[in-house]
């Protein structure tokens, strides 16, 4: 609910505010000097791109995860990011974050029951398992930190509240946009924000392409204003106003119900469809 269900809705129900790019592209940048482009300033939140930064869903990292070959990926990246004037800085969470602890306890208990159907699937078929179930190693984030460290990238560590810092960050250092997956960030307004799930590089031709968020088409999409972006996330419900606080507004909004179907329904917090609920509060 909240941040992801507004992502989630940009993905999958709002085409026009999601554009395929190639940040290399020279189109992005002014010239400076002849042929020379202006660099790319990108802050990328690692956290929420783990798989991807490991370099892809390797079929047999149930055997111990392939550490080589997610330190050329690794490499390859940044050689890619230097060939097309791109400075990248990566952020990773450091924050404890006590008020996200019912988020963080509802992606581990994802991660329990991938993990649940790998062992499963890996006993009774013995083959590799499906990709969609890929669970990144307990220490990736680690060995990628040092990675990165090692190919002379910026690495930075959030201490308080990650996202804020990521966009204090960016704003605070004149950087041109955000690497993420998160619709927090959408209420921050950056001056750029990509998609860091869609993020790919392509080792033949060493380009990085993935997708750009247009949040102006977004705000067109909603018939919403982008300063009312924050109120459309907090009414959507997060950390603070819990799911259980705002279930009976949204449903309201969507199908007013009697009383006796609303407080069943909401004892299972079973609620609507995103694609309702998003237009549904920014009409509100």
């Amino acid at each position: 609910m909240g941040a992801h269900d507004l992502q989630e809705f940009i993905d999958k129900f709002c085409p026009n505010a999601c554009v395929n790019v190639n940040i290399g592209d020279p189109a992005w940048r002014r010239k400076v000097v002849g042929s020379q482009f202006e660099p790319i300033y990108l802050v990328i939140d690692a956290d929420s791109c783990l798989h991807r930064l490991y370099g892809g869903s390797y079929t047999d990292w149930v055997c111990g995860g392939q550490w080589n070959q997610m330190y050329h990926f690794v490499k390859c990246f940044c050689m890619a990011a230097e060939r097309a004037n791109i400075e990248m800085t990566i952020y990773f969470n450091g924050a404890l974050e006590k008020q996200r602890i019912q988020e963080w306890t509802k992606k581990q208990n994802t991660l329990k029951e991938n993990i649940r159907k790998i062992i499963n699937h890996t006993y009774k078929r013995g083959t590799p398992p499906p990709k969609v179930w890929f669970t990144p190693p307990a220490s990736v984030g680690h060995c990628i930190r040092t990675a990165f460290i090692a190919c002379g990238v910026q690495v930075c560590q959030s201490f308080k509240d990650h996202h804020r810092e990521i966009i204090a960050y960016c704003r605070g250092n004149a950087f041109h946009g955000i690497l993420a997956q998160s619709g927090d960030f959408v209420a921050f307004d950056p001056p750029m924000y990509f998609s860091s799930h869609l993020l790919k590089l392509s080792r033949h031709s060493y380009c990085i392409t993935t997708v750009q968020y247009q949040l102006s088409a977004l705000s067109k999409h909603l018939s919403l204003s982008p300063g009312l972006f924050p109120l459309l996330l907090t009414l959507l419900g997060n950390h603070i106003l819990l799911p259980d606080e705002v279930a009976p507004f949204l449903m309201g909004l969507v199908n007013p119900p009697t009383h006796e179907k609303l407080e069943t329904t909401i004892n299972k917090l079973v609620l609507p469809e995103v694609s309702k609920i998003v237009p549904a509060v920014a009409d509100y």
